[in-house]
């Protein structure tokens, strides 16, 4: 709707192929990014499906659910949204077997660069990966934002005409 006219128009979606994580990682020779025992253990209990009964505050029981997710995010894929938490051991953290060892790790810093289109290194200022991995979570993927902007260069040029 615009100055109270209700404009309708026949779309059609484009069609792009997505980058699977595979074309994101690099092989990973630090240890600090593989899954100890205990953290394989914590992910499968958080990314696996519950059913838990609970209790409210006023006594009330009712039963926490959660569908269960995949053990790790399949290489084949594209990455999913990362959130501020990555990194951490958290459900919503990446976890991938790494293309030389098959072993489960974390993503890298410079992955989650990657995976939001920033050039390799952008975080690399001497900060903690903690606040890399923050960065990364809390960033807008490039790609779209530069699209979007695009778009509304050419609307305002048209306007403009």
């Amino acid at each position: 709707m615009h100055d109270g006219k209700v404009y309708t128009i026949k779309v059609s979606p484009l069609t792009e192929k997505a980058t699977p994580l595979s074309r994101i990682v690099l092989p990973c020779h630090d240890p600090r990014f593989y899954l100890t025992a205990k953290q394989q253990e914590q992910f499968s209990y958080l990314r696996g499906k519950k059913k838990v009964e609970r209790q409210s505050s006023t006594g009330l029981s009712y039963y926490y659910c959660e569908g269960g997710m995949n053990p790790y995010d399949s290489l084949d894929l594209p990455g999913r949204t990362m959130l501020t938490s990555e990194g951490s051991v958290n459900r919503s953290t990446h976890i991938l077997p790494d293309p030389e060892t098959g072993k489960l790790r974390f993503l890298m810093p410079v992955e989650c660069e990657r995976l939001n289109g920033f050039p390799d290194g952008w975080t690399d200022t001497g900060m903690p990966t903690s606040a890399r991995y923050f960065m990364m979570g809390n960033a807008l993927v490039c790609g779209i934002i530069e699209r979007m902007g695009d778009l509304l260069l050419e609307i305002l040029k048209e306007e403009d005409e």
